[in-house]
């Protein structure tokens, strides 16, 4: 016989009740996958989806999770993934589960996910924020815990709707506590605008919070404003960028100037519905939420490559209460649960969040839906925002009074010279009175000399005319004597009794012949 050691006798014993356990729960999955696989061919007969052949969705790929099942679905021939938006209501209603599929960009199958309400857990995990980019804003988490991000640089605009009270502040309380968890003011800069509610107090001495306002819209348009005059200043900075093909946003710049990034600017505006234009506005209010609605519509169309985004809260979506454009231009939508469908519908085009329960929203980015859940904020957000709190932070609206003050001051010094020079004129003017008369005293002496002056000028150019007639009557006398020296006329034929007297002694002289030249008569004697 075969002795078997003690030790090996207790790994069996140990052994064995694993397996078995093992073993069960392989086989309570089975059958679980047995049950929802029949549930499933029920549902699709009932509600008569499948071709010609009687083939129908088939599940494939299952996996059991915490919260229910995840898996695949392909699609059969002569039928598309568009039928189960059709029926998801009755696949919820008869499954009793939430249903949510993504199709593949191959469209080769969709990957589902089927949740059952009473094993939802997502909402007691406790609320830790995620180490994001400046470009990351975190809504929230998947079924499975893993974390949901919207990206600016891709989809940089945000609408999270939803009645009140259903969980749109911890979308954006997830989203802002890791950024400024993460992220420097020299990476992000927040500007919050609270519309009625006091739920925004926590951000309002964030160093990254440039501008943090309540109830003012005025100080919103600033805040808009803000934004329109840095989208003109990053254009600018751009555009050397643009000519030599480096790039056309903000991620490349800030690849370009690694030790002078510009930072990601986050105009968030809490219950949008505030700014919505009533009959009962003044013709100043009007204004003012028109010219808001105007900026914002600049932001929508031009921040988003610059990076600057808005994130905009609203209760009611509708046409009449928010501008299309501004809803059209959200890249990215997050709505939470409504009474009816209509905001569902105009937010997801679809009523899927309608009675949805709190803190629970359906996303759609780039046409595709997710679920997505708030974590457990409570007791949870002074711990990560207390330690970026400054008292005395820079902030938008004191740097505006600077300004302002400044061009006062330039102003007031422009006019003190304007008074000084005012001033100084009436008390020369009375002096210039006194000094005046003086003046016309002295002018009538010169007036005086200038005509004694003028007089001896004339008695000096009579004599000076009657000196310069003498000395021209002078000089023709000198004249009229030199013509009459030169008009004394000399005779040079005559001959002197000298010139008689050398020619009688030569012709004394023998064989002298006298010489007489041709064609000269001869000179009589």
């Amino acid at each position: 016989m075969i002795k078997v050691n003690k030790k090996t006798k207790q790994n069996t014993k140990e052994n064995k009740p694993s397996t078995v356990k093992k073993f069960k729960e392989t086989l309570a999955i089975n059958r679980e996958k047995q049950k929802l696989i029949s549930e499933w061919i029920k549902v699709m007969s009932y509600c008569k989806i499948y071709n010609l052949a009687m083939d129908t969705f088939e599940i494939a790929n299952e996996e059991k999770t915490n919260y229910g099942w995840h898996f695949r679905l392909f699609c059969p021939w002569g039928l598309t993934f568009d039928e189960l938006l059709k029926i998801k209501s009755k696949i919820e209603h008869n499954l009793k589960c939430y249903f949510i599929y993504e199709v593949v960009e191959s469209n080769e199958f969709a990957i589902c996910d089927i949740i059952y309400e009473n094993k939802i857990s997502v909402n007691k995990i406790p609320f830790e924020p995620m180490d994001v980019k400046p470009y990351q804003f975190y809504l929230g988490v998947k079924i499975n815990g893993n974390p949901f991000f919207a990206d600016m640089n891709i989809n940089p605009f945000i609408l999270l709707a939803g009645a009140t009270r259903r969980g749109k502040n911890g979308s954006l309380n997830h989203g802002l506590i890791s950024l400024i968890h993460s992220c420097t003011k020299e990476q992000i800069r927040i500007l919050y605008y609270q519309g009625a509610k006091g739920d925004g107090w926590i951000y309002k001495n964030c160093e990254q919070v440039y501008a943090w306002a309540m109830g003012d819209l005025k100080k919103l348009l600033q805040m808009c404003q803000y934004c329109q005059d840095e989208m003109k200043k990053r254009t600018k900075l751009f555009e050397s960028m643009y000519t030599q093909f480096k790039g056309d946003n903000i991620v490349a710049y800030n690849k370009l100037h690694k030790h002078n990034i510009l930072p990601y600017i986050y105009l968030i505006i809490d219950e949008f519905l505030v700014v919505n234009i009533d009959k009962s506005d003044s013709k100043e209010m009007k204004k003012i939420k028109n010219e808001i609605i105007d900026v914002l519509s600049d932001i929508a169309q031009y921040g988003g490559a610059l990076g600057i985004v808005y994130v905009i809260s609203h209760q009611k979506p509708e046409k009449d209460l928010c501008p299309t454009f501004l809803k059209n231009m959200s890249n990215t939508r997050v709505c939470y649960g409504f009474e009816d469908e209509v905001c569902s519908r105009i937010v997801l085009g679809s009523d899927l969040a309608k009675g949805l329960p709190p803190r629970r929203a359906y996303t759609l980015v780039n046409g595709r839906l997710n679920l997505i859940f708030t974590t457990n904020l409570e007791n949870r957000i002074e711990k990560y925002l207390r330690p970026h709190y400054i008292n005395n932070r820079r902030d938008l609206f004191e740097d505006l009074k600077k300004l302002q003050t400044n061009k006062l001051q330039i102003n007031l010094n422009d006019n003190i010279k304007e008074k000084d020079t005012s001033n100084s004129t009436e008390l020369k003017g009375k002096e210039n009175v006194s000094k005046n008369n003086e003046l016309i005293k002295r002018e009538e002496e010169i007036k005086r000399k200038e005509l004694l002056i003028s007089q001896q000028e004339e008695l000096l150019n009579k004599k000076e005319s009657q000196l310069i007639k003498l000395e021209e009557s002078i000089k023709l006398l000198k004249e009229k004597e030199i013509a009459k020296q030169h008009d004394i006329k000399y005779n040079y034929d005559m001959v002197s009794p000298i010139e008689n007297q050398l020619e009688a002694n030569i012709n004394k002289i023998e064989g002298f012949v006298p010489y007489e030249p041709v064609g000269k008569e001869k000179v009589s004697k």
